[in-house]
Formats: structure tokens, sequence, C-alpha cells
């Protein structure tokens, strides 16, 4: 990261614009190891609305989806960092990929096309699944392995000109929305045991009652 820190601070013109939710202390401080201080952070698309002078775009950990006559507006590139593997494009990754039992995760570097996860891949970690992994801890390694994409792409992404994509790298799987999720979420009585442990593990998380079932027209959440 200090390397690509130093190279970019010999272009002090280039700023990027950071689209992320990721504003807290211990975000920043890795936003800033990596662009030091050419990054301007956005929350929103009314943000984005009004840019200052920024050459690229960069979305990522975000609901925010960017319209077309947005993003064509930068002329170093607009990016979306997805903290998962190109098996998993669209909304909750990491739990489709604990519900089918991935043995490989990681984060995907791709330009911003008219539809989300869609456009060309420019970079790629990737890392082994564990056995045991859990919907979060799948989440954490998968941020971690973004900010190893961003560093490594940090140079190109503020020299201002367009990124190139790696035409071996490509989308797979199926694009799940957030019905695709809730739906998993919403169980019935004729699931088999297997089916129940299945969403179980995949769709429960520690903080939220993701799984429910309706009986006799009453809603009943998952008992932690």
């Amino acid at each position: 990261m200090t390397n690509a820190t130093a190279s970019i601070r010999e272009k002090p013109n280039h700023i990027l614009a950071l689209l992320t939710d990721l504003a807290d202390d211990e975000n920043l401080a890795r936003f800033t190891s990596i662009f030091g201080s050419r990054f301007r952070i956005y929350r929103s698309r009314d943000e984005l609305e009004r840019p200052g002078a920024e050459s690229t775009l960069l979305s990522f950990s975000t609901s925010v989806i960017v319209p077309q006559d947005i993003f064509e507006r930068f002329p170093g590139g607009a990016y979306n960092l997805h903290a998962a593997s190109p098996r998993y494009p669209g909304r909750d990754p990491h739990h489709w990929a604990i519900y089918d039992g991935a043995t490989e995760y990681g984060a995907t570097l791709h330009v911003m096309g008219k539809r989300v996860d869609d456009g060309p891949i420019i970079d790629v970690e990737l890392f082994a699944v564990a056995p045991d992994e859990k919907p979060m801890t799948l989440l954490e390694r998968a941020n971690v392995a973004a900010f190893e994409v961003l560093a490594r792409n940090a140079p190109r992404l503020m020299s201002a000109k367009p990124l190139t994509s790696n035409s071996k790298l490509v989308w797979s799987g199926k694009k799940h929305s957030r019905k695709d999720f809730l739906d998993m979420c919403r169980l019935d009585a004729s699931l088999s045991r297997e089916e129940f442990e299945r969403r179980v593990r995949a769709f429960d998380v520690p903080h939220h009652d993701n799984l429910s079932i309706t009986l006799h027209g009453r809603n009943f959440r998952l008992e932690k």
C-alpha cells in the first residue's frame, strides 16, 4: 500500500470520487493508506449530482445504483468493487455462497455498466472458503480481499485514464435480487430437515431475525 500511495502522490491533480457507506474511522484510515488524501467521499446519488473535480468514480459497499448519465461524466472511468467473486453477482452474495457450499470466494473490481454487476471485470482477489464458514465472516473476509484489490489497482485508478478489463475474467452464476433473498427466508413447513438446516446456516445471522414461517395467517420468527 505504501508504494501505491507514493505513486499516487506523484499525480496530485487527480482525485477519486469514492461512493461508499464505509466512512467510519477504521475504513477511512484504510482508504487513506491506499489513496493518501486524493479522494472524496460520496454517500448518495444526490451528492453525485453535484460532483467536484474528480476524474474517476469508484463505488464500493453502497446500495446506491449510479445511473448511466452520472457515471459517464467521469473521464477516468467509473468502477464498482463488488465484495464477492464473479460467480456471485447481485445482492447478498455472501449468503448465496454459503447456501451453495462454495469453496472459493473473493472480491471483484469491474467497469460500471447499465446493469448492476455486469460490466467487464478488471481484477479479482480469491480465497478458499472454510467448511464451517458463516455468512458474516465470509463478508468480512470479502471486504479484506476488496481492499487488497483496491491497493493493487490504486495507481491505475488514479491515473485518470480508463482501466482495461481482463478478458479471462467473466461473470457466472445467477444474479440474485433482494426478493430472492427474502423468498429463501420465508420457510415452509414442508421443507426437509436438510433444506431447513441449509437455509438456517446460509440466511440466519446473529443480529437480524431473517428467517420466518407463516402458519394459519400468523408470522413466526426463528428463535435464536
